[in-house]
């Protein structure tokens, strides 16, 4: 019959479980390929976590100062671009330390680095979860409090607060409050400048 239609009668097609089984017998069984298939699955996942989380740490690190661990310049610009924070309940409180030089040139940095590594320590704990404190610049802080209904009895509060607790030997600081105004700021960089500019008339003449 196959020589008659021209087929050998030898010829053989390997359905899909004899191939299986063809395999099986150099070394991999069903269970094998099924096995070192999970595997593979479960190497790439892990793989992808690993990035996932080094990512992370690499952007956490990025915005928080290495000092006092608070967040940084970079971390405090990436705040005030968020439009969401942009409303009368935020309110920005300014805390510099004056004469940090003199503190250096007297002491040695290493107690100027442990006066801005105290003074980062007070401003945390002076804050509640959903407030953010940030090192501006060298002797420069800010805090952003959110959800602030009542202007003017929060700056008494606080200024109380920072005015009779923060007390370290040698070091002087200059307190200010500022919020976000949407008649005449168009974002919060407006007014980071008006506080910026009415701490500079608050800081002692060798300070500036």
């Amino acid at each position: 019959m196959f020589k008659d239609r021209g087929l050998n009668p030898n010829f053989h097609i390997d359905t899909p479980k004899e191939k299986f089984i063809s395999e099986g017998q150099t070394g991999l069984s069903v269970l094998d390929i099924a096995i070192k298939s999970g595997n593979e699955k479960r190497e790439t996942e892990n793989k992808l976590k690993e990035t996932e989380e080094k990512l992370k740490e690499a952007e956490k690190q990025s915005v928080t100062d290495s000092l006092t661990g608070v967040k940084n310049r970079y971390g405090l610009e990436k705040y005030i671009n968020d439009p969401s924070h942009n409303k009368s309940s935020t309110v920005l409180a300014f805390c510099d330390i004056d004469d940090l030089h003199n503190i250096n040139r007297k002491n040695g940095e290493s107690i100027g680095d442990s006066v801005i590594q105290t003074v980062a320590k007070f401003l945390v704990e002076s804050c509640y979860k959903s407030d953010s404190v940030f090192r501006k610049g060298g002797d420069e802080f800010i805090v952003a409090f959110e959800n602030i209904s009542d202007f003017n009895s929060f700056n008494q509060i606080i200024s109380k607060r920072f005015n009779k607790d923060l007390m370290l030997p040698d070091a002087k600081f200059t307190f200010g409050l500022a919020q976000f105004d949407p008649k005449t700021d168009k974002s919060l960089w407006d007014t980071i400048e008006r506080g910026s500019s009415s701490m500079a008339t608050k800081k002692p003449s060798s300070s500036r």
